[in-house]
């Protein structure tokens, strides 16, 4: 592989935009010193004001946050990467809030894992391992995600403050994409 493009040159924000006029309200940029960092997923909380976002690291040189929340009206905070070490290998594949608006997930296919932050307060929670996993969606079920991965895993995981528990589990002859959709 070659050189990452841009790193060190990325200019990610985030734009609130007023729906009526097409106006700039705020913009919300990364610190300077996460140049290295794209935006590259967002999820829109069920109370309206609050966005989860994950990122890619084009510069894998020391770990940086790979995700963060923002507040409309407010500012951009980062969260904890999980304490496994190098655990989502400098890329977010998927963002999603659950139901209650209390977790946000995150998966890292090159990880193999998914992450999981409590939103009120950004703590880290742990993760899940899963090989290739990208696609994931919340359940209409309060702290319950779906995830997918590229060697046909469908899971259903329960989210709680000690982290994420496996429920249902299935293994198809499908390779799963990166998206994934409650329908």
């Amino acid at each position: 592989k070659g050189p990452a493009m841009n790193a060190g040159k990325i200019e990610s924000f985030i734009a609130e935009i007023d729906p009526h006029s097409g106006a700039m309200l705020e913009r919300h940029a990364l610190p300077a010193d996460l140049k290295s960092l794209s935006l590259r997923h967002m999820a829109l909380a069920p109370d309206g004001e609050t966005v989860a976002f994950g990122m890619q690291d084009q510069d894998r040189s020391q770990p940086r946050p790979l995700m963060g929340v923002l507040l409309i009206g407010g500012g951009l905070e980062l969260l904890p990467l999980p304490e496994e070490d190098g655990a989502l290998r400098s890329y977010i594949g998927s963002v999603v809030i659950d139901a209650s608006g209390r977790y946000v997930a995150a998966t890292s296919p090159k990880g193999g894992m998914i992450g999981l932050w409590r939103l009120a307060d950004g703590r880290s929670l742990g993760g899940f391992k899963l090989a290739d996993v990208c696609g994931l969606a919340a359940d209409a079920e309060s702290g319950a995600f779906w995830a997918t991965s590229g060697f046909g895993d469908v899971v259903r995981l329960q989210a709680g403050d000690k982290g994420l528990a496996p429920g249902a589990h299935w293994r198809t002859d499908a390779a799963f994409d990166n998206h994934l959709l409650r329908i």
